[in-house]
């Protein structure tokens, strides 16, 4: 799949290039739409050929031959007419904020290639790693999935990957496992418990924030919805087509702002009802990542459409500063990085206010040292009791869902085993040191499940 970045203007590629965008585009048509194009096209070719050759036949007949032109004038008219739906078909690439358009769904079938785990990565999800490694996975919506970003490698998880392949090559793994759409409620309840379904080494969790991700949380989404549905274009000409179908959403927007207003009542969730809603659900995101022996950290994406003077979304990102800072829970917000370079451009384009590779870049630059900094630090998810026992003995206790074993050997008189282990995940081996007390010296062995060491 072609994925590399595509000017706005064709003219800047190669001819062998062009031909092969033409072609990608052509292979996202449905068979309908091809089929009609394709009929409609042929029609009006028959339809040319057979006006003019009346025109030649009826040269002596006056009457007939201004029927004839007439039907010229018609040919031509529906000609006009078609010419913008076969360039946008053929060259128009863009995506819209919600994905309502032909063209932005199309955008998806060009650009999007999910690997065997659902997700828009060239990566699969690890289901094991090395004991010197450490995996990082990011969940989260539309923003990091990389919404209206034709080249994966531009997004900030990627650019992290590449960091940490110069620098740490085979010790850091980056995965992103976001989805568009997704929300607190389906990140907590869903997405997250089938991360660790097939006991998946996960280290560190960075959950990126968006301040819409409170809207299901808010009773008003639903009325919302409602608005976006009564949106819907009526009629093949404007359900079946590229063009007409993106004039007829750009008219909405401009004639129904009540169906566009996607952001207005968003800004008093974060001081009402909806906000403990939100936290509750934070609280089981925090509480499984424990249970699972990962270590949780959240990063505030700030809307780009008003960052700035106007960023009228800051109480969220106060907001939810406070509870990471309450509940010990890293976070990092991205508005300092992002709100410098606001005048640049940072989003997709005029009609889509997903971050557009420029803000993914600068992200990628301010989560780089953070991100550092808590991969070498040790993780609070990890933490193990004290044991104090007298001569050789078996010590056991609960390592998540598992039972971790231990046999003290060797070792006489008083003395304190602190077990410690290296392994970041409940289902992976651990590793275990003994610190002895007192005149003797001892070792340990055991395991999780059926693994040792």
């Amino acid at each position: 799949m072609f994925v590399g970045p595509i000017p706005e203007s064709l003219t800047s590629l190669s001819p062998p290039v062009r031909v092969l965008f033409v072609f990608q585009n052509l292979s996202a048509w449905s068979i309908t739409y091809t089929v009609g194009l394709g009929a409609w096209l042929l029609t009006g070719a028959i339809a040319f050929w057979g006006l003019l050759k009346l025109r030649r036949r009826w040269l002596d007949r006056p009457r007939a031959r201004k029927i004839v032109h007439a039907g010229l004038g018609l040919w031509m008219l529906l000609a006009m007419l078609t010419l913008p739906e076969i360039a946008c078909a053929l060259f128009y690439d863009q995506t819209d904020a919600f994905s309502q358009t032909n063209v932005s769904r199309r955008w998806f079938k060009l650009h999007v290639e999910p690997n065997r785990d659902g997700f828009r990565d060239d990566r699969p999800l690890p289901v094991s790693r090395k004991p010197n490694q450490q995996s990082i996975v990011f969940v989260g919506d539309s923003f990091t999935f990389g919404h209206g970003v034709k080249n994966p490698a531009d997004r900030f998880t990627d650019r992290l990957r590449a960091h940490w392949d110069r620098e740490r090559p085979e010790r850091v793994l980056v995965s992103n496992a976001s989805l568009p759409g997704t929300d607190i409620r389906m990140l907590a309840d869903t997405l997250v418990a089938d991360l660790y379904r097939e006991s998946r080494p996960i280290d560190l969790m960075v959950y990126v924030f968006v301040p819409n991700d409170i809207e299901y949380c808010d009773d008003r989404t639903a009325h919302h919805v409602e608005s976006l549905a009564a949106m819907e274009p009526r009629g093949w000409l404007f359900c079946d087509t590229y063009f007409y179908n993106l004039l007829w959403y750009r008219w909405q927007s401009l004639s129904r702002p009540e169906g566009t207003d996607y952001y207005g009542y968003l800004k008093g969730a974060y001081t009402s009802e909806p906000w403990p809603r939100f936290t509750t659900e934070l609280d089981q995101l925090r509480e499984t990542c424990k249970y699972r022996g990962t270590r949780l950290a959240i990063v505030a994406f700030p809307f780009l459409h008003d960052l700035g003077t106007e960023d009228s979304f800051s109480v969220a990102h106060e907001q939810l500063g406070k509870y990471c800072q309450t509940h010990d829970t890293p976070f990092l917000d991205l508005r300092a990085a992002l709100a410098p370079h606001v005048n640049e451009g940072l989003v997709v384009n005029r009609f889509d206010s997903h971050p557009n590779s420029l803000a993914h870049e600068l992200a990628a630059a301010a989560l780089a040292p953070w991100l550092e900094t808590l991969l070498e630090q040790p993780n609070p998810a990890l933490h193990f009791p004290t044991l104090r026992g007298r001569g050789k003995g078996r010590v056991s206790y609960p390592l998540r869902r598992s039972k971790h074993v231990s046999e003290v050997q060797e070792v006489s008189g008083p003395h304190e085993v602190r077990i410690v282990h290296e392994a970041r995940h409940w289902a992976s081996n651990v590793y275990v040191a003994v610190q002895a007390g007192g005149r003797g010296a001892g070792r340990a062995r055991g395991g999780v499940g059926g693994g040792g060491e």
